[in-house]
């Protein structure tokens, strides 16, 4: 049998060599990147305003590594990647321990997304990413994928497919592609450090309707 997949959704994960010298680095510093809440927790994250992490300077041997591995992600997707200039629009820190569940969400506003994992405790919240088709064109009538109906799950009839965090690993995934975090309870705190990717086209004469142009090319009145 030849099988023909048409429709697959592509994540690339990749392991980083220094993550233990990195992890020191990042302990030396992360509490500038948050606050103390009326609780005495830790905050951190967009919401909390901070979103710009990678111009920390301690960090850049890693987020070196970040763009690489995001190049290499586009490469995969067989995109020329001659066309475009990769911008790291934001990035921040993600804290979550087993009270912290994260809602499902995307972030369609940019092109592609990372999460690296600093640290992973055992058991911790998966990540999970959800089948943005509504209608899944393989199952054969409504319901056929109802879990009782599946002897195997594969990447055809799952709905959800999750993924557990890997310390020392970054994840690369389609900005608008919906994920949150599910699982059991955990000990500790599963940190992170997330960022969203813009691809931006080098040549405005490239003829193209659709994507994004050099900002030097734009007009504010």
């Amino acid at each position: 049998m030849k099988k023909i997949e048409i429709l697959p959704t592509l994540l690339c994960g990749f392991d980083y060599l220094n993550a233990a010298s990195f992890k020191r680095t990042f302990d030396s510093c992360y509490e500038k990147y948050g606050n103390i809440d009326e609780t005495g927790n830790f905050v951190t994250g967009e919401t909390e305003g901070y979103n710009l992490v990678h111009h920390e300077e301690k960090f850049n041997h890693f987020y070196k590594f970040i763009y690489d591995c995001c190049e290499k992600y586009i490469i995969e997707l067989g995109i020329d990647l001659d066309r475009f200039d990769i911008y790291l629009a934001k990035s921040w820190l993600s804290f979550s321990d087993n009270e912290m569940i994260v809602l499902e969400h995307s972030h369609a506003d940019h092109h592609i997304s990372f999460i690296y994992y600093v640290d992973a405790p055992k058991d911790c919240y998966h990540i999970c990413f959800k089948n943005p088709i509504s209608i899944n064109l393989n199952e054969p009538f409504h319901m056929a994928f109802h879990n009782s109906n599946i002897k195997t799950k594969n990447q055809y009839n799952v709905s959800v497919y999750n993924i557990p965090p890997k310390e020392g690993s970054v994840l690369f995934f389609p900005s608008k592609l919906i994920h949150f975090t599910d699982g059991e309870k955990f000990e500790g705190t599963r940190r992170a450090i997330a960022g969203d990717f813009m691809m931006v086209y080098k040549d405005i004469g490239n003829k193209m309707p659709w994507g994004l142009y050099d900002q030097k090319y734009w007009r504010k009145f």
